[in-house]
C-alpha cells in the first residue's frame, strides 16, 4: 500500500511539473527579446567573502544565458574560481552542486540561467 502511494505521488508530481513547464513556456514572448540591464546580487543567499568576484563573474554569464554546454563550462569555471579563492574543495564542490541544481532556466528565479531575459527563454 505504501509503495503504491509513493508511486502515485511521483506521477502526480511529474504531471504537475510538466504542466507548470508547459504554462511557463507559453508565457515567453519571442517578440519581446530585449535583454534587461545586468544586475548581480553577489553570492546569492551566501556571504561574499574573498570569493565574491567569482560570484559576480558567474552572475554575468548567467545573466547572458546561452547553451546547455556553455552553462556547464561556466559552472565548472565557477567551481575552479571558488577553489582558487578558498582552497576548500568541499566549498567549491558544494557551490558547484548548488548552482547546477538551482540555476536551471526552467525555474522562475532571479538567479536562473539567462535571467537577463524574460522567463521562458531556456537554453539557446
Amino acid at each position: 500500500m505504501e509503495r503504491s502511494f509513493y508511486g502515485a505521488m511521483c506521477i502526480v508530481i511529474a504531471f504537475g511539473l510538466f504542466f507548470w513547464y508547459m504554462v511557463a513556456h507559453t508565457m515567453y514572448d519571442v517578440a519581446k527579446e530585449k535583454q534587461n540591464t545586468f544586475v548581480s546580487d553577489g553570492c546569492t543567499m551566501f556571504v561574499d567573502r574573498s570569493w565574491g568576484a567569482c560570484c559576480i563573474e558567474h552572475d554575468r554569464a548567467y545573466w547572458q544565458g546561452g547553451s546547455m554546454d556553455t552553462r556547464q563550462i561556466v559552472d565548472e569555471k565557477f567551481k575552479d574560481c571558488m577553489y582558487k579563492k578558498t582552497q576548500s574543495k568541499i566549498l567549491s564542490i558544494a557551490s558547484y552542486v548548488v548552482v547546477r541544481m538551482g540555476g536551471v532556466p526552467y525555474l522562475a528565479t532571479p538567479w536562473r540561467w539567462g535571467y537577463g531575459w524574460s522567463f521562458g527563454r531556456e537554453y539557446r
